[in-house]
């Protein structure tokens, strides 16, 4: 996690592999919405390759993720994640200096069916050398009204021990020496989701979540700029609040079209405490040609306003109670789409395998952050963007 958001980079490569695996899965619900309700999900295995290229960073590796039903109720899964980081990004470059690191994630768990609902509860476990998180997530599933509606409620929550690189080897907890209980985050989401079937070729759905982090919020590598626009700056540690909460609603509607592809639109808005507040939306095709073969592409935009205690470059040092510079808490847009394939063909009648490719292109475009790295006075400097790309491989054999 050195010299990066560790917020971001806890996320992005579990992000990654999550989006390839759900996609399966998607494509295997998408074709009939009337599917059966009260049926744990079938047997799987998947193994996924992925590697982010974008903004001099690097991460590549491998994901397995595995599922067993024991009986027609209960079910278990794991996942087990391996990433290496290698960054040059914009931050370490200002800051520090280029480093490689890797990136485990154990998970495990389960489902118990009982009539029309589902009960799942399951664990994770994230180490960084610089970071660890613990993860407990619970949900409830309930199908009603002849399995035409579908409520979900659904808690997590986490704790991060974030620490900090000294030198080689050695490191202390972020808020300094003796304050390891200050260097800790917890974490707390409650979600509440709604997905009602309309007609036989239209299914929509509704979700909120609502957030709250507590500890320390910041990295503890990153500093913010300040002094005259016209002059070399001088710089400080980021101070962020100790408590963050967020709302978010997501809206989407599904369309099962005649010739067997679906359509999806979606809107989702974020407010927090901090200021942020984003916007956006995606469109999603997906389209099967014959019996083996199915394509899919995905478009989505993204806005965000930037947190109030954020500036690129403040006129003082100490210039206020909090201080950021992270430009994930700038104000910026991007927009990103996808293009993938997969080849399914049954073995047997009960075994089935998928191979798919994903390509997917990200173009990040900052308002307010200027590029440091640009031998120029803060004012002068060019507003910062980047373009990412995503390549990830998956098989999937079910069983």
């Amino acid at each position: 996690m050195c010299n990066q958001s560790f917020i971001n980079w806890i996320r992005l490569p579990f992000i990654l592999k999550l989006v390839a695996r759900s996609a399966l899965l998607l494509l295997s619900a998408t074709y009939s919405l009337s599917t059966e309700a009260g049926v744990l999900p079938e047997d799987r295995a998947d193994l996924l390759y992925h590697v982010y290229d974008g903004g001099g960073v690097e991460v590549k590796g491998p994901s397995l993720f595995v599922r067993k039903k024991f009986s027609e109720n209960i079910a278990a899964n794991a996942t087990y994640d391996v990433d290496m980081v290698s960054s040059a990004s914009i931050d370490v470059m200002t800051s520090a200096s280029p480093y490689k690191e890797e990136r485990k994630e154990w998970s495990g768990g389960g489902s118990y069916l009982r009539g029309k609902t589902t009960y799942n509860a399951s664990y994770l476990k994230s180490s960084e050398p610089d970071y660890l998180s613990n993860n407990l997530n619970f949900s409830i599933n309930e199908d009603m009204f002849g399995d035409l509606t579908t409520v979900t409620l659904g808690y997590s929550s986490g704790k991060d021990e974030i620490s900090k690189r000294i030198s080689k080897g050695i490191y202390e907890p972020a808020a300094g020496i003796g304050k390891e209980s200050e260097s800790n985050a917890k974490r707390r989401s409650y979600r509440l989701g709604f997905s009602q079937i309309l007609t036989r070729s239209m299914l929509v759905g509704i979700n909120y979540e609502s957030s709250a982090l507590e500890g320390y919020l910041q990295n503890p590598y990153r500093s913010v700029r300040y002094g005259p626009a016209n002059a070399t700056p001088a710089t400080q540690s980021e101070r962020f609040p100790r408590t963050r909460t967020s709302n978010a609603v997501a809206i989407d509607a599904r369309y099962y079209l005649p010739y067997r592809a679906s359509a999806k639109l979606g809107y989702r808005h974020y407010t927090d405490s901090w200021g942020i507040v984003s916007n956006n939306g995606d469109l999603e095709y997906v389209h099967p040609i014959g019996n083996n073969w199915t394509f899919e592409g995905t478009a989505r935009y993204y806005t965000q306003k930037h947190a109030d205690f954020y500036s690129d470059l403040f006129p003082f040092i100490d210039a206020q109670n909090f201080l950021a510079r992270d430009k994930l808490l700038s104000t910026f847009n991007d927009w990103s789409v996808r293009l993938g394939a997969s080849w399914n063909w049954h073995h047997t009648p009960k075994v089935s395998s998928v191979i798919s490719a994903y390509i997917d292109h990200y173009q990040y475009n900052f308002h307010d952050f200027r590029d440091a790295t640009v031998k120029a006075s803060p004012g002068s400097q060019p507003l910062y963007s980047y373009g990412a790309n995503v390549y990830m491989a998956q098989y999937s054999i079910r069983y």
